[in-house]
């Protein structure tokens, strides 16, 4: 399927428009008909909402090309912040309480969906600092059981200096990378953990955006990594994806030391960046690098912190900010990655849909 483009459907028609309860009240979403000068035809782009029972399906952990049922097109469902230490008084079996600890819940979206081609996990996988014996005890009963599949990126507590429960913390991220590298089809771009990959028509590029142990200023092995990677790619769409986001919905202005990273993406014309860190989910405007909202060449980041260790919330007050879920459930985002196209759901684990929408590469 994925070396075949020519049965994936087409990007086509007016600008996209969103539907959900959770955007801004009084707020109308619209784009451009013509991005850089690639136009759209005249035919509407039609979103699918997969209801309950299609999400439902067979469990898809060797689906090594599966696709989207409508349009033939990969898909990734994703989540970052997200396995409980084994040793806490709520963890359960891996199965939680009422309140936190919801790893199995969330597992259990991805496993349930047999269209999922990849599983992004977007950092801290393992609380409190990514041993590798809690690793073994909690991701891999929940997380693990699609481990083959997955393409994570790495948190700050992978590198972790301390265990609440007084247990030792390997501090370097050497645990994820123990875990991940036992099985051979799994990449993690170890040690230095960024890596970029290509999904269908997308490239897929993983920041490890805890830069001080992997810098991430002008200059910096990572930067020239990136830089040259992308440069040596010809996907028209590309994603990135980290664990600490860019904009966090606090303030208007940028955050953390991605910058160099996010111009490199920005000027290279890419199109999403999601992340994890905030336990709560949020979808932003496109965005240049320094905050400002761009429609035509903007990257919209999702932040999607709700696979299971604990929820919060993030304030819509700021107009970068264009969807949140006041109700702080936990979830999974589901993406359609079309060859000039994205279309995205956000799954609660209870199968209701948070938020769905669609978009035009640029």
């Amino acid at each position: 399927m994925l070396s075949s483009i020519s049965s994936r459907r087409q990007p086509v028609g007016e600008a996209p428009k969103w539907g959900n309860a959770m955007t801004r009240v009084g707020f109308s979403a619209s784009v451009s008909t013509e991005r850089l000068g690639k136009v759209w035809s005249a035919r509407r782009l039609v979103v699918p909402l997969l209801p309950a029972a299609v999400i439902a399906g067979s469990v898809g952990t060797t689906n090594a090309h599966a696709a989207d049922p409508l349009s033939g097109d990969p898909v990734i469902m994703a989540a970052g912040d997200i396995a409980c230490s084994p040793h806490a008084p709520q963890f359960n079996g891996g199965a939680g309480n009422a309140t936190s600890c919801k790893m199995m819940a969330t597992s259990n979206l991805i496993l349930a969906d047999s269209s999922v081609d990849k599983a992004l996990a977007f950092g801290d996988l393992q609380y409190e600092c990514g041993n590798y014996n809690d690793i073994i005890a909690s991701y891999a009963i929940t997380w693990g059981r699609f481990k083959a599949m997955t393409k994570p990126a790495l948190g700050n507590h992978e590198y972790g200096p301390t265990d609440a429960f007084g247990f030792p913390c390997p501090r370097d991220g050497s645990g994820y990378f123990r875990y991940f590298s036992e099985d051979p089809v799994v990449d993690v771009g170890g040690p230095t953990g960024y890596y970029s990959w290509d999904l269908g028509t997308w490239h897929m590029v993983v920041v490890n955006s805890n830069c001080k142990f992997a810098p991430c200023k002008k200059g910096s092995a990572q930067y020239q990594w990136l830089q040259a990677d992308l440069a040596a790619s010809n996907t028209q769409c590309t994603l990135a994806y980290a664990h600490h986001p860019r904009f966090n919905g606090k303030s208007a202005s940028p955050v953390g030391q991605t910058g160099p990273m996010w111009t490199l993406l920005y000027d290279e014309g890419a199109e999403l960046f999601l992340a994890g860190h905030k336990h709560a989910y949020a979808r932003f405007a496109p965005l240049t690098p320094s905050g400002v909202t761009d429609p035509v060449r903007g990257i919209r980041e999702f932040i999607v912190g709700t696979g299971g260790i604990n929820s919060g919330s993030i304030s819509n007050s700021l107009s970068m900010v264009e969807a949140v879920d006041p109700l702080r459930r936990y979830g999974v985002i589901r993406m359609v990655l079309h060859p000039t196209s994205y279309d995205w759901q956000m799954i609660a684990i209870n199968g209701s849909i948070i938020d769905s929408g669609s978009y035009p590469c640029h």
